[in-house]
């Protein structure tokens, strides 16, 4: 639903703050000093916005949200409720990210970037255009993913680690090495490619008495 353009009477908004005309401010909603609210945006009830941020044309922030200072949100972009983006972190346009995430200070993430629902982006981590990102997951200090790769649930990336390009990492994997780029799924924990990882899977399956015969015949066998 779409508010008719002007700011809510219970509203908090900083005499120096710039706001479109055609912008909503919605009750309850802060907006800090120097901030920027450029037009159709919306800013719903008890949404923050911090000091010498700006947001672009034809954003939504959802109720709850709160972006810290010196944040640039680009256009057309939807931030879900009780999201916190914190400080010094530039986000690109036509961008979605779902409800109570967390965006650390100086993070970087570019356009048209999907982040589902309760994730965690930590300081100072790189998503390139048209990533995924799928729910629940986390990504660690400096970490960095290419354009167009996915995370999908549960995946944990660790400190300082690099998705390549189209990459694919499978639910509920822990990523401790860099994936290179390319249409290759990884997975498991800790993670390798998906083949490898499922052969490991297997192997688990099997009573212990086996597990010697089947290594043994690993060896043998060509490599993949």
């Amino acid at each position: 639903h779409l508010h008719e353009p002007g700011i809510h009477p219970s509203a908090h908004v900083s005499d120096s703050a710039q706001i479109a005309a055609t912008a909503y401010i919605g009750p309850f909603a802060i907006v800090g000093d120097n901030a920027i609210i450029a037009d159709n945006c919306q800013i719903m009830a008890h949404a923050s916005v911090g000091s010498d941020s700006s947001i672009g044309a034809h954003t939504r922030l959802m109720p709850g949200v709160s972006v810290g200072e010196h944040v640039t949100l680009g256009s057309k972009s939807l931030v879900g409720p009780l999201t916190i983006i914190e400080d010094d972190s530039t986000l690109g346009d036509d961008i979605e990210i779902g409800a109570r995430c967390f965006i650390g200070n100086h993070v970087l993430i570019q356009d048209g970037v999907r982040i589902d629902n309760l994730a965690c982006i930590e300081e100072g981590a790189k998503i390139a255009p048209l990533a995924i990102v799928i729910s629940q997951n986390c990504l660690q200090q400096n970490v960095s993913l290419g354009k167009l790769s996915i995370t999908a649930g549960q995946c944990l990336v660790e400190e300082s680690r690099k998705i390549g390009d189209f990459a694919t990492v499978a639910a509920r994997s822990r990523v401790d090495k860099d994936i290179p780029a390319g249409q290759a799924i990884w997975s498991g924990d800790p993670v390798d490619t998906h083949k490898a990882s499922m052969r490991q899977t297997a192997m688990r399956q099997l009573p212990l008495k086996h597990w010697k015969q089947i290594q043994q015949l690993a060896k043998l066998s060509p490599k993949d």
